[in-house]
C-alpha cells in the first residue's frame, strides 16, 4: 500500500522517515488499484476472483509479475478479489477520524520486487 516516502534526506538509499520530514524526492509507489484506475493498467491484466468462486474451486495459483516490471501482453499485474458486500461497520467519516468509510467489497494483491523505484521499499514489519 501507499504510505509516503521511502528516502531520506541523503538519498533514496538513506534511512527513510514517514513522512518526510526533511524533504524527499521520491513518492511512495503506486498502486495496481491505482494504476488501473488512472488507466496505465488495463483491467485485462487484473485477474478477477470472488470469494463464492475460491470457497467452490479452492486455492487459486498463478503469477503475478512485479509492479515495476515492464510487462508484455497479456501477464498478470495483480488480483482482485471481490467479497460481494461491504461488512465494515456502519460510522461517519466526519464524526469519527479513525472511520475508514463505506465501499470496501474487494482487494487487491500485487507483487512488489525490488528493481527499479520498488528497490528503495523498505522489507517486513518496517513498512507496517
Amino acid at each position: 500500500m501507499d504510505q509516503g516516502s521511502f528516502n531520506g534526506p541523503g538519498g533514496p538509499r538513506m534511512r527513510w522517515v514517514v513522512p518526510a520530514t526533511e524533504g524527499a524526492a521520491m513518492p511512495a509507489g503506486q498502486t495496481v488499484r491505482t494504476k488501473t484506475k488512472l488507466g496505465f493498467v488495463d483491467d485485462a491484466q487484473i485477474l478477477h476472483l470472488s470469494k463464492d468462486a475460491l470457497a467452490t474451486s479452492g486455492l487459486a495459483v498463478f503469477d503475478v509479475e512485479a509492479r515495476s516490471a515492464k510487462t508484455a501482453r497479456g501477464d498478470i499485474q495483480g488480483v482482485r478479489v471481490d467479497f460481494g458486500e461491504d461488512r465494515t461497520p456502519a460510522c461517519d467519516v466526519d464524526e469519527d477520524p479513525l472511520c475508514a468509510g463505506p465501499g470496501f467489497t474487494d482487494y487487491t494483491v500485487e507483487t512488489v520486487r525490488r528493481i527499479g523505484a520498488d528497490s528503495f521499499t523498505p522489507e517486513g514489519d518496517s513498512c507496517g
